[in-house]
């Protein structure tokens, strides 16, 4: 009987940012995270890529440069600054845009399977303590009949 037991240490708890403070030799006046670095490169790629479709890169090909970069750059740091709830950022995006489709189908889901919410919400008619004590001392003539545990009387 070979049976393995996790030992769980402090490093499966902790999670470190790698963070960059100096870029080529240049103080940056504040840290960068490695992985804003490494989503800058990747829009720079997907960037790249679409600017070198004849149709679709048309709209690139008109910007100057600098804001070439900027769009990589700014979508990096926004998309560094989402709380993904320690998940990877596609499977944080697919699972929101999964709940928005949904809400729009105006689809409920209970155990797997699809209910379809209710149109039109509207409450019967309550009845409070008060407004049974009238009803019966009104109705006070008549046999007694129990009716949802309260007894009250058949004209």
């Amino acid at each position: 009987m070979n049976k393995r037991i996790p030992s769980y240490v402090l490093n499966d708890f902790l999670k470190f940012d790698r963070k960059i403070y100096r870029l080529f030799g240049l103080k940056l006046g504040r840290s960068i995270q490695f992985k804003t670095i490494l989503y800058f490169l990747g829009f720079c790629a997907i960037e790249f890529v679409i600017y070198l479709v004849p149709v679709i890169g048309w709209p690139l090909r008109s910007l100057p440069f600098v804001f070439l970069l900027m769009i990589p750059g700014v979508i990096a740091y926004l998309l560094t600054d989402v709380g993904t709830e320690n998940r990877s950022p596609l499977s944080f995006f697919r699972t929101y845009f999964s709940y928005q489709i949904r809400k729009l189908k105006k689809v409920t889901y209970y155990r797997g399977k699809e209910l379809e919410k209710p149109k039109t919400y509207a409450f019967g008619r309550t009845l409070t303590y008060k407004e049974y004590e009238k009803e019966q001392s009104k109705e006070k003539s008549g046999k007694p009949i129990r009716l949802n545990g309260y007894l009250t009387y058949r004209k």
